[in-house]
C-alpha cells in the first residue's frame, strides 16, 4: 500500500518536473529575443556588420595590390627576356663609319684643322691635301727656292669627318675641323703643320759639322738644290740624320754631337697625339709658307705673321751644300741657305 502511495507521487513529481522544464525552455527563447532586440538596439549587430564590411573592403583593396604587382612582375620578366643572360647590357650595333657624313675627296682642304687624336682639339693646321694635289710647280712668293709640288693620290687614302666645332689656334683663325675614322684606308690624306714651336729655344742645325771642317758633310747624299722639289721627305730626312747623329763611325766623319743641336734635342720627343712627328722639308715649309700667304681668310703677311704664334726663323730637314741647310724665312717669305752653325727655332710636322 505505501509502495503504490510512493509511485503514484513519484509519478506526479515528474509530471510537474517536466512542465516546469517545458516553462523554462518558453522563458530562455523569450529572453533570448529580447537580448537579441536589445543587442541590435545597442549597435551591437550593427557594429558587426561594419565590421564584415570593413574586411571585404580591406580584401577588395589586397586584391588590387596583388594584380599591381603580378603585372610588375610579368613586365620586369619581359624586359629581362630581351637582354642577355648575366648582368652585360645588351650592347647596340655601333654605327659604320662610312654612315657617317664623310668629307669628299673633291674637297680642297688645305686651311682646315686637324684632330689627331679625336679629342675636339685641334693639333694641327692642314697644309697640303693629297686628294687634290699640287700637280703643277708652286712658289712660295715667286721665290726660285721655294718650290713645291706634289701628285694627287686616288687610291686607298683614309676618310675623315668634320667636328661639330671649327677649330681654332692658329692665331685668331677658325676653319672647320677634321678627324680621321676608320675606313679601311691605308694612306695619310693630308700634311699637318703643328701649332706650336717643338720649343721656345733656338737650335743648331750640325754645330760641329761645321766647326770640324767646311766640307764635312760633302758625302751624305742628302743634298738638295734651290730648284729641287723635296716634298714628302721631311720625315726621310729626319730618320736619316738622326740615325747619322747617332752612329759613332758618322760623328768620327761628320762631327761629334752638340747638346743643343736640333737632331739631338727633338729624340725621344716625337710621338705625340698618336702620330710620329718629323722636321718638315724645304718644300713642305715653302707649302705651309704659300698656304699662310694666300689663304685669304688666314690673310697672314710679313708683318703680322707673329700673331699666328710664328717666329722669324725655322730650320728645314734638307741640306743644301757641304756646311749649309735651307731655312724658312717667314719674316720675308721664303727659303734661304745658311750656315749649320746658326741657331734658329724647330717646328715639327706630320702625316693624317
Amino acid at each position: 500500500m505505501k509502495k503504490q502511495q510512493f509511485n503514484q507521487i513519484k509519478g506526479g513529481t515528474s509530471g510537474v518536473t517536466l512542465v516546469a522544464l517545458v516553462v523554462t525552455v518558453v522563458i530562455l527563447i523569450i529572453l533570448s529575443s529580447i537580448t537579441l532586440r536589445i543587442l541590435i538596439k545597442n549597435g551591437i549587430m550593427s557594429g558587426a556588420t561594419q565590421q564584415e564590411e570593413m574586411y571585404e573592403n580591406k580584401t577588395a583593396t589586397e586584391q588590387k595590390k596583388i594584380d599591381r604587382l603580378v603585372n610588375e612582375y610579368k613586365q620586369a620578366t619581359t624586359v629581362a627576356e630581351r637582354q642577355p643572360e648575366g648582368n652585360e647590357q645588351k650592347e647596340e650595333t655601333p654605327t659604320s663609319p662610312i654612315e657617317e657624313e664623310l668629307v669628299p675627296k673633291t674637297e680642297n682642304c688645305i686651311g682646315y684643322y686637324a684632330d689627331l687624336d679625336g679629342d675636339k682639339h685641334a693639333d694641327g693646321i692642314i697644309y697640303a691635301d693629297l686628294a687634290i694635289g699640287q700637280e703643277t710647280e708652286a712658289k712660295w712668293n715667286g721665290n726660285s727656292d721655294s718650290v713645291f709640288q706634289y701628285s694627287k693620290v686616288t687610291n686607298s687614302l683614309k676618310e675623315y669627318t668634320k667636328e661639330e666645332e671649327e677649330g681654332s689656334g692658329f692665331g685668331s683663325y677658325t676653319a672647320p675641323m677634321l678627324k680621321e675614322v676608320n675606313s679601311g684606308g691605308i694612306t695619310d690624306r693630308f700634311y699637318v703643320m703643328a701649332l706650336n714651336d717643338f720649343d721656345t729655344s733656338k737650335h743648331y742645325w750640325y754645330y760641329n759639322a761645321y766647326r770640324t771642317g767646311r766640307d764635312k758633310l760633302k758625302d751624305t747624299g742628302k743634298v738638295v738644290t734651290g730648284a729641287t722639289n723635296d716634298f714628302g721627305e721631311g720625315e726621310i730626312n729626319t730618320n736619316f740624320w738622326i740615325g747619322t747623329y747617332n752612329d759613332a763611325d758618322s760623328q768620327e766623319k761628320y762631327g761629334q754631337p752638340n747638346a743643343n743641336d736640333l737632331w739631338k734635342v727633338i729624340q725621344g720627343n716625337l710621338d705625340a697625339n698618336g702620330k710620329t712627328w718629323f722636321v718638315p722639308s724645304k718644300s713642305e715649309w715653302s707649302a705651309f709658307g704659300n698656304m699662310c700667304y694666300t689663304n685669304e681668310k688666314i690673310m697672314m703677311t710679313t708683318g703680322n705673321y707673329w700673331d699666328f704664334g710664328l717666329n722669324n726663323y725655322y730650320w728645314t730637314s734638307s741640306q743644301e751644300v757641304t756646311n749649309l741647310a735651307w731655312f724658312t724665312r717667314i719674316d720675308n717669305g721664303y727659303i734661304s741657305g745658311v750656315n749649320v752653325i746658326n741657331s734658329y727655332y724647330v717646328r715639327l710636322s706630320t702625316t693624317f
